[in-house]
């Protein structure tokens, strides 16, 4: 299965020229093999409260599905989700039909900047089939649990994590991207947007995939903000059939701790 992650520069709150750079991406993938594309937190608006009342502008559950189906391409993109009153910031999955396949509501909201005063935590895990991986989603301050990536383990292959994590704390998502896959024997793929916010804090935009024995797999440039990596899914099969260690976890004892 070919992947490609778009670290787009997103402009913050300018909803059209973000539709532009995504569609610019969507189809440039699409016309190179790619499988799925997988953009960044929040994407068309960029991470913060002010994209609770733009999300309703930019539409973007209808906008990605309708690419999808357009471009004969899997998406996987960020948004605020609104149900019931409550605001969510969501991962959606849609086929290359069109047509949604799940949707993630992150479950840590980022109390360090206030998430959780308006963003409602998830309470469910995701995952889908894609070319034949099996892939879970998760967003941001996520990446810092590792108890949601043990569990997704049990049953995908790759876990992507999409964000908005700035540069000031880059080296901290590439080790933690890496450790999430050395301890789960799992892809671990994590997407980080490019640019500058409105707070004028930085993001590298760089893109990462490190295999399940930890190892960083080498993907291929197809624009500055857009590279095609493969994944295959006997890779995980192997490496946990070579070097069986989580056949020794101790999830009952590991409860019964969590008790205390």
């Amino acid at each position: 299965m070919n992947i490609a992650l778009s670290t787009v520069p997103t402009v913050w709150q300018e909803v059209r020229r973000n539709k532009i750079l995504c569609e610019h991406d969507i189809a440039l993938s699409s016309s190179s093999g790619c499988d799925l594309i997988v953009f960044p937190e929040m994407t068309l608006t960029g991470f913060g409260k002010e994209s609770l009342e733009n999300e309703r502008i930019a539409g973007s559950y209808h906008f990605f599905l309708t690419l999808a189906l357009i471009h004969h391409i899997h998406i996987l993109f960020g948004w605020v989700r609104y149900e019931e009153g409550r605001y969510y910031n969501s991962a959606t999955l849609c086929s290359d039909k069109g047509i949604e396949l799940f949707t993630y509501d992150k479950i840590h909201p980022f109390s360090y900047a206030h998430e959780d005063e308006y963003i409602t935590g998830g309470k469910y895990l995701c995952d889908a089939e894609v070319g034949g991986v099996s892939i879970s989603p998760a967003i941001c301050y996520d990446l810092r649990f590792p108890e949601l990536y043990r569990a997704v383990s049990k049953h995908s292959d790759a876990v992507i994590t999409i964000a908005s994590w700035p540069d000031s704390r880059e080296d901290h998502f590439a080790s933690l991207l890496k450790a999430r896959a050395i301890e789960n024997q799992m892809f671990s793929v994590g997407v980080n947007r490019g640019g500058v916010d409105d707070e004028g804090n930085s993001y590298r935009g760089t893109p990462y995939v490190f295999a399940p024995d930890g190892s960083a797999v080498e993907g291929e440039c197809l624009h500055s903000n857009l590279h095609r990596f493969p994944l295959d899914e006997k890779t995980v099969s192997r490496v946990r059939s070579t070097f069986p260690a989580l056949g020794d976890r101790k999830d009952s004892l590991y409860q019964k701790w969590y008790k205390k």
